[in-house]
C-alpha cells in the first residue's frame, strides 16, 4: 500500500506560500536551498508528483520551523506504512464463535474495538449508549467477552485486547457464521437509510471473472482489509465503523 504524502505538499506549500507573502524576493530556489535539495524536485513534492523518503521527510522538519501538529502530519503518512508492514505478518487469533449467538458476532466485534476509541469507558451504560444495545444485553456480552479472555487488564490496570486481530475460519462454510453474515448485510441497509454519504460510501462493482483466479482474489480481499484497516485507525480513534465486502456469482453454469 503507497500511503498519499498530500499533507506533506500541502504543509510545505502553505510555507513557502507564507514566506513568499512576507517577502516578494522569496523564491522557490531559496526555498530548496534550505531543504538542500534541487528547486525541481521540490517543485514536483509541491505538486504531488513525487514522494519523499522519511529520512528526506527528517531532514525537512529539522530545516524548517514547524509546530508539533506540522510534524506529525508530515510523519504520519511514514507510521502507517510501517504500521501495515508490522500488521501484514501478524497473526490472527481464531476464537470460539459458538460461545455467543450468530446475531451477537457483531456486538462482540463492535466491543473489542470500542476499547479502543479514545474516550472508552467501562462502563455498560458507556456502552450500550455508543452502540445502541440494551444495558442487560451488554452486561451480560462483556461477562462473555471476559470469559473468553477476548479483553484484559493489563499490568498497569489498563483495558486491553489479548489480540490485535480476532478472527474466525476462512473457507469453510458454516450455517453459524452465515447467519452472522445476514445480519452484516441488514447492518449496511439500515446504514444506507440512518448514515449520512459523508459518514459512508458504498460501492459496487460487476465484472466478468476467471474463475480459476478467485482464490488469489480472496487473499487480495484480506490484503486490502489489513491496508484499509491500519490506514483508518491511525491518529485518534473517535467511533467503531464496520466494513462489509461480498463477492459472489451472478451467473449459474449451465450443462
Amino acid at each position: 500500500m503507497i500511503v498519499q504524502q498530500s499533507n506533506i505538499s500541502k504543509i510545505l506549500t502553505e510555507i513557502l506560500t507564507s514566506r513568499k507573502e512576507k517577502n516578494s524576493q522569496y523564491s522557490m530556489r531559496s526555498f530548496a536551498n534550505q531543504l538542500e535539495i534541487n528547486s525541481g524536485i521540490l517543485s514536483q513534492i509541491l505538486k504531488g508528483k513525487r514522494r519523499i523518503s522519511k529520512k528526506q521527510a527528517l531532514k525537512f522538519i529539522e530545516a524548517l520551523n514547524l509546530s508539533k501538529e506540522q510534524k506529525e502530519e508530515i510523519l504520519e503518512p511514514f507510521l502507517i506504512e510501517e504500521k501495515l508492514e508490522e500488521n501484514l505478518h501478524k497473526e490472527r487469533t481464531l476464537f470460539d464463535h459458538q460461545k455467543f449467538l450468530p446475531e451477537n458476532l457483531w456486538k462482540v466485534y463492535a466491543i473489542l474495538n470500542l476499547v479502543k476509541v479514545q474516550d472508552f469507558k467501562l462502563s455498560t451504560q458507556y456502552i450500550s449508549s455508543r452502540l445502541n444495545l440494551d444495558e442487560t444485553e451488554t452486561s451480560e456480552l462483556l461477562s462473555k467477552i471476559f470469559a473468553q479472555r477476548l479483553l484484559a487488564f493489563n499490568d498497569h490496570g489498563k483495558l486491553e485486547r489479548t489480540s490485535e486481530a480476532f478472527a474466525t475460519l476462512d473457507n469453510k462454510s458454516d450455517p453459524f457464521l452465515k447467519e452472522g453474515h445476514r445480519i452484516n448485510c441488514k447492518l449496511a441497509a439500515s446504514a444506507l437509510e440512518q448514515a449520512s454519504v459523508k459518514e459512508r460510501d458504498f460501492t459496487s462493482v460487476t465484472l466478468a471473472v476467471n474463475p480459476d483466479k478467485i482464490e488469489q482474489g480472496k487473499c487480495a480481499i484480506r490484503q486490502f482489509q489489513k491496508e484499509l484497516s491500519t490506514l483508518l485507525e491511525s491518529g485518534t480513534c473517535k467511533e467503531v465503523y464496520k466494513i462489509n465486502i461480498q463477492l459472489y456469482p451472478l451467473t449459474r453454469s449451465i450443462d
